[in-house]
């Protein structure tokens, strides 16, 4: 379990060998400040993922509602991480099977350029023709202004709109400020587990297969 870089080993061992991965809490980043107290949820999201053999369920939203991007439906294995490094894995024997996939991903002290190039990458590698969702946590340090001089102030178009820009020409639901990534508190999300997407819900995102047994 962890996140951020670990995102790498995440994904190539679940694609390698089938084990359930955990993206959350690391030991360095996590066990130390995110079981405070004032972080319950981030304690109560870790022993449903790997103390309970049920389901995790709805998720439940920390800094304001989860927002609907594009609705939907849809149901799905989760895949994802940090986005820069998960893009690292395209070309690999170490790439995840994205085929019918809900993709996840976060993003920290990334330009809204950068993310424009990632999720590029991923669309130009056919990423989006196979995935059934994409789910995206909550982006730290990431709405910079495009900037060409110091002197220019103007701002470029917002991570929603690329997004929405990118994914144009697909059908897949997309829902945005889920609480995981590089933030206290933040849930577990087993790789390889099957969740659920269903906008029209008020909680509209939901794990809905056990991750242990």
């Amino acid at each position: 379990m962890g996140f951020s870089d670990i995102t790498v080993l995440l994904n190539a061992i679940n694609q390698k060998t089938g084990l359930i991965t955990f993206h959350g809490e690391n030991v360095e980043y996590g066990f130390s400040r995110g079981f405070e107290r004032r972080y319950k949820s981030t304690k109560e999201y870790f022993e449903k993922a790997v103390m309970v053999n049920k389901p995790i369920g709805p998720i439940s939203p920390v800094w304001g509602p989860i927002k609907i991007l594009k609705k939907g439906e849809a149901e799905g294995a989760l895949v994802g991480g940090n986005l820069s490094v998960l893009t690292t894995l395209i070309g690999t024997e170490y790439e995840p099977d994205w085929e019918g996939r809900i993709l996840f991903w976060e993003e920290f002290k990334d330009t809204p350029q950068d993310i424009d190039f990632h999720l590029t990458h991923l669309r130009l590698r056919g990423v989006f023709d196979k995935i059934s969702a994409m789910v995206i946590g909550r982006l730290r340090q990431c709405d910079f202004p495009y900037r060409l001089r110091k002197s220019e102030k103007t701002k470029g178009p917002s991570i929603r709109k690329i997004v929405l820009e990118i994914c144009k020409d697909y059908e897949f639901p997309i829902i945005m400020n889920v609480p995981f990534g590089h933030v206290h508190p933040q849930i577990v999300l087993p790789i390889g587990v099957r969740a659920r997407i269903d906008t029209k819900e008020s909680l509209p995102f939901s794990i809905v297969e056990k991750a242990v047994k």
